[in-house]
């Protein structure tokens, strides 16, 4: 019995190790099942969604169809991460030099909370970089209090007397056609501010 004891041993390990990969393997096809009957009821749902709309651009006369799809492209485009297009960059390059001088401070602040906040925030500081004599900074913030519903907001002293610093960066924003609010909150550190929030 003693001789044998190892041979034994040796047998129930391996057999052990049998029943733990069997399991495994049983788990691991559980799990792989459960996903592609998962991505198989996702793609069922798009191709529905997709017959559905097919169906009714169809059935819809020209000029309501284009209305769809435009409002459908607003949509999607309001789900893309937001940046700067080079068409804008170039405008407030221009703008920039043009509206340069003085010696004023632009503050440039985004809401850690929105996801893009980061890439757009970069672009718009280096966008800004072309303002001769201004100093340009930037800051985060987590769920700042006041923000623009739009998702960039234009920090005033007063939306109905702008000084000379907040008409500059109004005057470059409108050029560039970039969506923005002014609110009225005062950044004690610069003259000016930006703040860059979630889309509401």
């Amino acid at each position: 019995m003693i001789q044998g004891a190892p041979a034994l041993a040796a047998a129930y390990a391996l057999m052990a190790t049998f029943v733990i990969w069997l399991i495994q393997r049983w788990a691991f096809g559980t799990v792989i099942t459960h996903k592609d009957g998962k991505i198989a009821h996702l793609e069922e749902r798009l191709k529905m969604r997709d017959d559905q709309l097919t169906n009714k651009l169809q059935s819809t006369p020209p000029g309501e169809a284009q209305e769809l799809i435009r409002t459908l492209q607003t949509q999607i485009d309001a789900m893309k991460p937001r940046r700067l297009t080079d068409t804008q960059k170039a405008s407030i390059a221009r703008t920039a030099i043009a509206r340069g001088g003085g010696s004023y401070s632009l503050t440039i602040i985004r809401d850690m909370a929105s996801a893009d906040s980061g890439a757009y925030a970069n672009d718009l500081i280096h966008a800004f970089g072309n303002l001769q004599g201004w100093t340009i900074s930037s800051g985060a913030a987590i769920g700042p209090g006041r923000t623009a519903p739009c998702g960039l907001g234009l920090c005033v002293h007063n939306r109905s007397n702008l000084n000379p610093g907040e008409r500059i960066i109004f005057d470059i924003l409108q050029s560039a056609e970039i969506d923005f609010e002014m609110i009225e909150l005062v950044h004690p550190d610069a003259d000016v501010g930006l703040m860059i929030s979630a889309k509401l």
